[in-house]
């Protein structure tokens, strides 16, 4: 979580229980996410070698002389849209976008169980102004 949060925190006045069980949110809050960030780059990996690989036998065409390089540039632009397409539709398939919010959204959860209206109300109020 950024310094930012963790400087509003502090300006709340928080307990030592308060402080430990925030502490313990922002971990959960770290490892979700994390969870969610290694599902990505796992998709992305995967994705990327296979279009490596697409691209790479154009290279070779090209470089037999099967292709020219005008046609080379072209097939690159449609393997990178491809890719691109095919990254955007994976995620939204994985819901890794709605992962990540959870995770988010979580975690504000349990830092409003731990805080009194009135911390709760000056977190939001900074928060906000930033």
């Amino acid at each position: 979580i950024n310094d930012l949060k963790n400087w509003i925190l502090r300006k709340t006045n928080l307990d030592k229980d308060q402080v430990r069980k925030i502490k313990y949110a922002i971990g959960q809050y770290s490892k979700c996410k994390e969870n969610s960030i290694k599902r990505a780059r796992a998709i992305y990996a995967k994705l990327y070698a296979k279009y490596k690989k697409l691209a790479q036998q154009q290279i070779r065409l090209y470089k037999a002389g099967k292709i020219t390089k005008k046609e080379l540039h072209q097939r690159i632009l449609r393997i990178r849209h491809a890719f691109n397409k095919e990254l955007r539709e994976l995620k939204l398939k994985e819901k890794l976008h709605l992962a990540l919010k959870n995770c988010y959204r979580t975690l504000l959860k349990d830092i409003k169980g731990v805080l009194s209206d009135r911390q709760w109300k000056a977190f939001v109020n900074c928060y906000r102004r930033r």
